[in-house]
């Protein structure tokens, strides 16, 4: 079976592992196809348009750049989260949402997330965990956050490994260094997975850009697992990226 179906299918299975929890998975398909769609347990949506993630770097702030991030932040945000996540997860009860944004890279979809579901939802308290095993990544998240003025929404990226390999966003190799589950701006910056369980059943959201294809295998089983206990039931997990719509996938992801 190809790598890409496994993807979509170890997706569905978070279901399995929290009976109420749901999964949105975002995804772009050839141009030859006739109806590039995002799959909601294979219903059809809006079109989004995925690139893969490279990373430059700014030495002096310790901000890393991602183009790539930064053409599809307004589209994840406005045609799946806005549109489709929130309305599904939040009613006029919620006072507070918990998320949870695993492969948070360099903190590109953290600022703009947050500061947008501020915006359009300025009654609603945040409460956002990025993370991801590079050093560099979390350093970049929490100057990104200080410099957007999201403190009080965001707290210090933490390194929690998914799988044995761990995953990473930006593939910068320094997942085996060591640093992983530490923080130089310090915070909340777990590596094992047993402190999983101080999160248990907790996030509303969990959500995953751009990981499962550039990551380890395990990192894809870690996330499942990760997800399987923290989040709440009712909860949803999303994912996106390059994945196989209808049986066809961009050649460059083959």
């Amino acid at each position: 079976m190809n790598r890409f179906i496994l993807h979509l299918a170890l997706c569905i299975t978070v279901s399995l592992l929290q009976k109420s929890s749901r999964v949105v998975v975002a995804a772009y398909t050839s141009p030859r196809a006739s109806r590039p769609c995002l799959l909601w347990f294979g219903r059809s949506i809006k079109a989004i348009t995925s690139t893969s993630l490279s990373m430059s770097s700014s030495p002096s702030s310790g901000i890393l750049e991602s183009p790539s991030a930064e053409r599809n932040k307004g589209p994840i945000f406005d045609q799946t989260l806005e549109s489709i996540v929130l309305p599904s997860i939040l009613d006029s009860s919620t006072t507070k949402l918990h998320v949870l944004e695993l492969a948070a890279g360099c903190g590109v979809h953290t600022t703009h997330f947050v500061s947008s579901i501020q915006t359009k939802h300025p009654h609603l308290k945040i409460e956002w965990h990025p993370s991801d095993p590079d050093l560099e990544a979390r350093v970049s998240i929490d100057a990104r956050v200080k410099q957007a003025n999201l403190e009080e929404y965001v707290v210090p990226a933490n390194g929690w490994m998914l799988g044995k390999a761990g995953g990473t966003a930006c593939n910068d190799g320094h997942r085996d260094r060591g640093d992983a589950g530490s923080n130089k701006n310090g915070g909340d910056a777990l590596a094992d997975t047993s402190c999983y369980n101080q999160y248990h059943q907790y996030f509303d959201l969990i959500t995953c850009i751009n990981m499962i294809h550039i990551a380890p295998w395990e990192a894809t089983l870690g996330l499942m697992e990760c997800a399987g206990k923290t989040l709440r039931k009712g909860g949803m997990l999303v994912c996106y990226g390059p994945y196989k719509v209808g049986g066809t996938a961009i050649e460059s992801n083959l």
